[in-house]
């Protein structure tokens, strides 16, 4: 193998190496939303919520079924960012002022509100085992038929 050839040989090997480390760096992992990811998007009645480290969970009930999702920070709801930790009261509004949800949105009623979450399935760092639907984003949703 000629000496150029050898030099072209390693340049295209550091490439790939590069390129392999930046895409496993920029695909990211829950809470964030990996690049390209293939959004689904889920509606029913918000039951639960809660998050706290940046983390959490909440459900929503459609028909008959009960769906947990994980969430993370930033979180949406109707295209603001919402640092609510834990809206506590089901069925209550919660009082916008006040110093745990300063910014839950008036219009969002534990056991109540039917909405849709923009989801994608998050399978995690190969070595934690976690996977699940993620979501981002709760927007209010009319309920089909009323």
């Amino acid at each position: 193998m000629k000496r150029s050839q050898r030099l072209l040989v390693k340049i295209l090997a550091g490439v790939a190496f590069v390129v392999a480390f930046t895409c496993q760096a920029s695909a990211g992992y829950f809470p964030e939303r990996p690049d390209h990811a293939k959004l689904r998007r889920f509606s029913g009645v918000l039951n639960d919520y809660g998050i706290g480290n940046d983390t959490g969970w909440f459900s929503l009930t459609t028909g008959s079924k009960e769906l947990e999702f994980c969430i993370g920070t930033p979180m949406r709801m109707n295209g603001k960012v919402v640092t609510c930790m834990d809206p506590e009261q089901k069925g209550v509004k919660v009082d916008p002022i006040g110093d745990i949800c300063p910014d839950w949105p008036s219009w969002l009623v534990e056991g109540k509100t039917y909405v849709t979450a923009t989801c994608w399935w998050d399978s995690g760092p190969p070595e934690s085992g976690d996977f699940g639907w993620c979501c981002d984003e709760i927007d209010k949703a009319k309920k089909s038929g009323h």
